[in-house]
């Protein structure tokens, strides 16, 4: 109450002498009709003691923010300036409210006759408690007693007509009157009427024109926060050159802690900017930073920033500690023993990891090498064995070779040793040839194609095609022909396109035939072509046609070892 009441007493007192002096100022120098309108002063002196939370007396230039509320407690302010106060040694200093606008306070603030409370921020410190400003009011007030509406006289003066034409005539004593007072020639003064179209609750108004104001994208909930409807633009404090580049204005977020040895609040500051980077140069660019400070000071460079790429740097010291989930205590690594050799694992702190090939891929036959092929995509090998399918297009040889798979060749594949298949041999060529049926193992199949064909004098003209299995199995297999179109059977599974045959069997699939065929069979490949058998290592097709022409019939077969 004492500091309430001394700042009462305070204003009042300098209030009543910027009234004394203005007035007398004003009869002095100033027309009749200048005195009448600026009676009471716009301005309000205010003096005090420049201290900061901590109670620190300050004695240098400092930014200081005046705001006017109407209630002691919360409520947006109703008014507020910010002025550099110059203090003198011992902190006190005297400032003139409103002398940041050219036409000072409003006189609207007091028009209501309500109470105001005055506060003071020092930087951006919290606000000091606010203290009650008790003449003020009734003298503001009274200033507006001066005004129609809030506005001069002088605005509903008629503007003088123009020079030209006639005036009309003027009878008794108004044309005494008019005769005996010389009218003014001068324009009366300009006014500006500000106008608007209407607004939304809780909008917060812009000048969209001189005279014009409508809503803005910003919007104010209740008492405790605004809401930027786009972009929150900070830009740069100026338009950087050669010699200098200019950081964008900060965005500060101040917290307030309690100091227990020194029983005060303490504002912490954390300020993000954005700063130019290589200025002047061909990679110049820019960061954003996190400066932060304590009190009343200046906020500093952390030392935490972010760059174009969005890479973080970090502030000095900066560690990752703990023992929680996602912590990073080392980094190791392995590889397979018998391939590589490993160095360096694990890195704890700094280190660098390595490993090493034991034995290097190369497209050679060297033992325990990873195979690598050569330019041309080959590669060489010793004897191996292969444990799967094995589907050659080129040249296969070697001295001897090892399939418990199935082995396709297309063509040109020579084997020049032992060759043991344990699934399917198939492909197109002359055949395997001097291959033992012992090395043959039961239940390999072999596939290939056939072709007849007869140009025929006359009917009953005779033709036979004959195959070799490539091998000789230990006894001859029974045979089985599928005409084309024929279902296939028990023993042959298969068809034209994927011939099959059981253990023992001998399938010919035929897959087309031009109509002459009038008798087609099976027979051995020797010169006693007798129907229904065939020879231990091959096998033949007999047909004879039915008409003069060309007599065909194309197809496939497939044997497998008993």
């Amino acid at each position: 109450m004492k500091s309430r009441l001394h700042l009462a007493v305070l204003l009042i007192a300098s209030l009543s002498v910027t009234c004394f002096t203005a007035a007398a100022q004003q009869s002095a120098t100033a027309p009749a009709a200048m005195v009448a309108s600026n009676v009471v002063p716009s301005l309000i002196n205010y003096t005090g003691v420049l201290k900061d939370a901590s109670g620190r007396t300050l004695t240098s230039v400092t930014g200081v923010t005046f705001l006017l509320y109407g209630a002691e407690q919360g409520g947006a302010p109703v008014w507020l300036e910010t002025q550099n106060v110059n203090p003198d040694k011992s902190g006190h200093y005297t400032v003139q409210l409103g002398m940041t606008s050219a036409k000072g306070l409003p006189s609207d603030l007091f028009v209501s006759g309500e109470a105001r409370w005055l506060a003071v921020q020092i930087g951006n410190e919290a606000e000091q408690p606010r203290a009650l400003l008790v003449a003020v009011p009734y003298a503001m007030k009274a200033a507006d007693a001066q005004t129609l509406g809030g506005l001069p006289a002088s605005a509903f003066v008629l503007a003088t007509p123009p020079s030209s034409g006639a005036a009309p005539a003027a009878t008794g004593s108004s044309a005494a009157s008019s005769s005996s007072a010389p009218r003014s020639s001068a324009p009366p003064p300009a006014t500006s009427n500000v106008t608007t179209t209407g607004g939304t609750a809780s909008t917060i108004p812009m000048f969209t024109a001189a005279t014009n104001i409508q809503n803005s994208i910003l919007t104010q909930t209740g008492t405790t926060a605004i809401n930027v409807a786009g972009r929150l633009n900070l830009p740069a404090l100026g338009t950087a050159t050669a010699a200098v580049g200019f950081n964008s204005r900060p965005l500060d977020f101040v917290a307030s802690v309690f100091n227990g040895t020194t029983s005060t609040p303490v504002p912490q500051t954390f300020q993000w900017q954005a700063e130019p980077a290589n200025n002047d140069k061909s990679t110049a660019t820019g960061t954003l930073n996190l400066l932060y400070a304590t009190g009343t000071a200046v906020p500093a460079e952390t030392g935490l920033k972010i760059n174009n790429k969005g890479q973080l740097t970090f502030a000095a010291g900066q560690t990752f500690p703990g023992t929680g989930p996602g912590t990073v205590k080392s980094v190791g690594l392995t590889a397979p023993a018998t391939d590589f050799t490993v160095s360096g694992s694990p890195v704890t702190g700094t280190g660098t990891l390595n490993f090493a090939w034991k034995v290097v891929p190369t497209s050679s036959d060297v033992a325990n090498a990873i195979v690598k092929r050569d330019a041309t995509g080959s590669f060489s090998a010793g004897s191996g064995g292969f444990f799967g399918n094995l589907a050659a297009a080129g040249v296969v040889s070697g001295a001897a070779g090892s399939f418990s798979g199935g082995l396709s060749v297309g063509g040109g594949e020579a084997v020049t040793g032992n060759l043991t298949v344990g699934g399917t041999l198939s492909g197109n060529g002359s055949g395997l040839t001097n291959v033992n049926a012992s090395n043959v193992a039961s239940g390999t199949t072999l596939r290939g194609n056939y072709g007849v064909e007869v140009n025929a004098a006359a009917a009953g003209a005779r033709g036979v095609s004959t195959f070799s299995f490539g091998f000789t199995l230990a006894s001859a297999p029974s045979v089985n022909f599928i005409a084309a179109g024929g279902a296939s059977t028990t023993n042959c599974p298969g068809s034209s396109s994927n011939p099959l045959a059981l253990a023992g069997q001998l399938c010919v699939y035929e897959s087309f035939n031009n109509g002459n065929v009038g008798f087609s069979c099976i027979v051995r490949t020797g010169a006693n072509y007798s129907c229904g058998v065939a020879d231990p290592w091959g096998a033949g097709l007999f047909l004879t046609s039915t008409a003069a022409g060309q007599t065909s019939s194309v197809g496939s077969w497939a044997v497998t070892a008993p």
